[in-house]
């Protein structure tokens, strides 16, 4: 798989790069917005890239990478901001600074290897990182419910109203309207 590493930070870039070269990934390096925009037309697999890389947007990043359909994991401080900034084209994933190699991997593993992975209210849930169209953090039960809720599965309990609920509470901080209801006769439904 060929990974397009992006990050301003050199030290970053080399040694992100020869850890998932270790790995088993092809990995090409770019130390700005200008050299991403230029080594995307190649179409790797995914892209990796820091949010606040200089001479391009990200934004203009992101929009490049959907046009050539590559899946992005956006590296950020910003937890707060990153989920608001970029709408209405979003990555695949975010990580978060601190991260280890570990974390990385796995977020890169549930980005290119969605077999746990599952649509819901239009985004996707991303079952290992334990995400909603990597904007929402979401629990570990909060993921099985939603996967019971999309199956047609999920039962009348008082935890799942309370998963429900919790989860239509995420769902509005994001702007959106209700995701889950229940209706007597049918169960618990996705709506949005």
């Amino acid at each position: 798989m060929k990974i397009l590493f992006a990050a301003a930070d050199r030290d970053l870039l080399v040694a992100v790069g020869h850890l998932l070269q270790s790995e088993g990934y092809e990995v090409e390096s770019a130390f700005d917005g200008a050299q991403v925009l230029e080594k995307i037309e190649e179409a790797p697999d995914l892209l990796i890239f820091d949010r606040d890389i200089p001479r391009v947007g990200s934004e203009a990043i992101l929009q490049e990478a959907a046009k050539k359909g590559v899946p992005v994991i956006l590296l950020t401080a910003g937890r707060k901001k990153s989920a608001d900034y970029l709408a209405p084209i979003l990555p695949a994933a975010y990580l978060y600074y601190p991260f280890g190699i570990s974390d990385l991997l796995a977020v890169i593993r549930e980005v290119t290897e969605p077999g746990e992975n599952f649509p819901i209210g239009g985004l996707n849930v991303f079952a290992a990182a334990r995400t909603i169209g990597g904007r929402m953090k979401v629990t570990a039960e909060e993921v099985k419910f939603l996967r019971e809720a999309a199956a047609g599965t999920a039962e009348n309990r008082l935890d799942h109203a309370i998963l429900a609920h919790a989860l239509n509470e995420k769902f509005k901080r994001l702007g959106r309207g209700e995701l889950i209801r229940y209706e007597t006769g049918k169960g618990y439904e996705v709506v949005s």
